[in-house]
């Protein structure tokens, strides 16, 4: 059975794409699913970790690429001075 990561990654998201080039090489990143936040992008790594449960030392580069690139959306989308 396929996982949700699995079937986000086989199909075209909902949301508008949020592209640059600092982070669209490891990482999706989407505008929001629901609506549920005035400002809701979702990034999802390419790399492919079912859950933070299963990270290894091997993931720990792209753990801490994810974390930046969390904060260069959050930049981009006018969040950093209103939290996310």
């Amino acid at each position: 059975m396929a996982s949700e990561k699995d079937v986000a990654l086989s199909v075209d998201p909902p949301g508008s794409p949020v592209t640059d080039d600092c982070f669209h090489k490891c990482f999706l990143a989407f505008r929001g699913f629901g609506g549920l936040a005035p400002s809701e992008v979702v990034i999802v790594p390419k790399e492919k970790l079912t859950g933070i449960s299963k990270a290894e030392e091997e993931h720990c580069q792209m753990l801490g690429q994810f974390l930046y690139t969390a904060k260069l959306v959050g930049k981009r989308e006018g969040l950093l001075n209103r939290g996310f």
